[in-house]
């Protein structure tokens, strides 16, 4: 629309400065001189300033012609700003436990620190737990592997383990919506998801060897 506008406008003033060009010329070619030349015909003051004219015209133009955000774009940004924690940790970025009792120790630091979070209605700080619980209770099978848990309880580990990252998950989905999630309701269930994956016992294997005895 502001490219129209300037090439239409800059073709009006060209177009008048042509004419009077023409109408000077003939004017002083039929011989009726200088003084017969009307005024505003009269020297090339008035071409020089329509020309000046259209450039002045073109300048104003082209500095009006900003383009305007768009308002998905505007929209997008706000979102950005207003909700800065909605993107979920990634297993790269959190620090999985070295073992099976340390993973216990940081899944109770999880589970009080989202408490305290609802509890407070501070919803903010329990984003960044619930993300990383995510990922430490999706690996803590295979870390109750390898940390020597016996076979016989891995499908314990399995289940409590599930049953435990669907409540927060539960949490971790209504904040998300913005919504104020009932952590009451869930308190019975999150704490004995984490009595029952504490009372899994390690083996520990302790190799003993005989010392063979002085002869007196």
């Amino acid at each position: 629309m502001c490219r129209n506008f300037l090439l239409s406008g800059g073709m009006l003033v060209l177009s008048t400065a042509l004419a009077l060009d023409v109408l000077r010329r003939r004017f002083w070619r039929i011989g009726y001189g200088t003084r017969s030349v009307p005024a505003t015909l009269r020297g090339e003051s008035m071409i020089h300033f329509l020309l000046y004219l259209t450039a002045m015209m073109a300048l104003a133009v082209l500095s009006g012609c900003q383009p305007v955000p768009s308002s998905a774009t505007t929209d997008a940004a706000h979102t950005e700003t207003e909700e800065p924690n909605d993107a979920p940790l990634g297993e790269a970025e959190v620090q999985l436990p070295a073992d099976y009792p340390a993973a216990m120790r940081q899944i109770v630091e999880y589970r009080d620190a989202i408490r305290t979070a609802v509890e407070s209605g501070d919803l903010e700080q329990a984003h960044h737990p619930l993300d990383e619980a995510d990922v430490v209770l999706r690996r803590l099978p295979e870390i109750a592997r390898d940390s020597g848990v016996p076979r016989r309880h891995w499908e314990q580990v399995v289940v409590a383990s599930e049953d435990l990252n669907e409540l927060w998950g539960e949490i971790h989905a209504a904040i998300d919506e913005h919504q104020a999630p009932d952590y009451s309701t869930r308190q019975k269930a999150i704490d004995d998801a984490v009595e029952r994956l504490q009372s899994v016992p390690r083996e520990t294997q302790v190799s003993q060897r005989k010392v063979p005895q002085e002869k007196p």
